[in-house]
């Protein structure tokens, strides 16, 4: 039914094909404090697909070292970032 280039094999043996939702841009991004130090084991991941509904996905370090999404929100404003390379805010 799916063409073999689709098709990936779970961790129990079975097969599933990949899907499309959607395509577009992605925005990640992390934190920091006021003081300039890196909030740890944080960041986001902000989906920006061509229909233009933005969704965020906020990502944290658990306690045993694996990466889980603890928030999923629909982002209806823009949303403005900091290019530290540049020097300049950057606006989704």
């Amino acid at each position: 039914m799916y063409p073999e280039e689709t098709i990936t094999i779970t961790s129990k043996g079975e097969k599933e094909a990949r899907v499309l939702i959607a395509t577009g841009r992605m925005v990640i991004y992390k934190y920091k404090k006021m003081d300039g130090s890196e909030v740890k084991g944080k960041y986001s991941i902000l989906l920006i697909p061509e229909n233009g509904e933005k969704e965020r996905l906020m990502i944290v370090q658990s306690a045993n070292g694996k990466e889980i999404i603890v928030n999923r929100v629909k982002i209806s404003s823009e949303m403005a970032f900091y290019d530290e390379k540049k020097k300049s805010v950057v606006k989704f």
